[in-house]
């Protein structure tokens, strides 16, 4: 079964459990910030399943696990509730190739300020 048919079929099993949508983060870039150069692109995801957020969270969102680059290799940190940002955004992890040709990774992070796209 492929990702996409993965992904689908459980957005269709919780939309069927009556939950609707997953409360995801307002999300932006990463303008302003320096990359770290990184030899190979990070892994394929994983699939995870999303749980109840916690109690104690007043505006929870879910942020999807992602690889992290511990600089010597790629780290899988899994997904996690967090709570939303009060005046500012989520930069999710995006990995890009500069002009020069190096690979470069951000890793994901919650900025003040309005998001820019």
């Amino acid at each position: 079964m492929t990702r996409l048919a993965l992904a689908l079929a459980a957005a269709g099993a919780l939309t069927a459990c009556g939950r609707g949508a997953l409360p995801l983060p307002v999300t932006g870039s990463h303008a302003g910030e320096t990359p770290v150069a990184v030899p190979t692109p990070p892994p394929p995801g994983s699939v995870e399943i999303v749980g109840k957020p916690p109690e104690n969270l007043k505006h929870p969102v879910w942020i999807d696990g992602d690889a992290e680059w511990t600089g010597r290799r790629w780290q899988w940190k899994p997904g996690r509730w967090e709570e939303a940002m009060v005046g500012g955004y989520y930069a999710p992890p995006a990995t890009v190739r500069l002009p020069d040709g190096t690979l470069a990774h951000y890793k994901g992070t919650w900025r003040k300020g309005k998001p820019r796209k």
